[in-house]
């Protein structure tokens, strides 16, 4: 530190203040990247419109989901199975991890009027469709239900 400020007093004038304007460009840079990493990392895009976007593509491959059914009377083992058939690709999400979670629950929750949980044996007649805001977390997510045809935002188990 010492060192540069014998080297700042030696300068000229013009010379600090290009120092100086230097300076100033390096830490407004810095702000805009800490800002955009914030923006990504923190906030990243688990936004109204991908969620909504997101659902639209989960839309179609539930479509594919139900065709292939009424081919062959259960739903496929993997969303790749689908594939030329059913739909030509698999659009990922937009929103969170950007990844399908899907399978085949052996059983069916919900709750009733009381809030009290029923289970019911579903034997692979139904199938849920998630996304994930992060990958490495349980929640939030949406979860798509093929039984009640709604997406819902999962924000914790019952």
């Amino acid at each position: 530190m010492k060192k540069m400020i014998k080297f700042l007093i030696n300068q000229d004038e013009k010379t600090i203040i290009m120092w100086l304007q230097n300076i100033f460009i390096v830490g407004v840079i810095f702000i805009i990247i800490l800002a955009s990493i914030y923006i990504f990392l923190i906030r990243g895009n688990w936004t109204k419109s991908n969620i909504l976007e997101s659902q639209l593509r989960g839309n179609r491959i539930a479509v594919a989901l139900e065709e292939y059914f009424k081919d062959h009377q259960y739903y496929p083992e993997k969303l790749d199975d689908l594939l030329s058939k059913y739909i030509e690709k698999l659009p990922p999400p937009i929103a969170g991890a950007g990844e399908w979670e899907y399978y085949k629950p052996r059983w069916d929750y919900s709750k009733d009027i009381d809030g009290n949980i029923i289970r019911t044996y579903s034997a692979g007649r139904t199938f849920t469709l998630n996304f994930r805001r992060y990958r490495d977390k349980h929640y939030p997510y949406m979860s798509y239900n093929s039984r009640t045809k709604t997406w819902e935002l999962v924000t914790e188990s019952f």
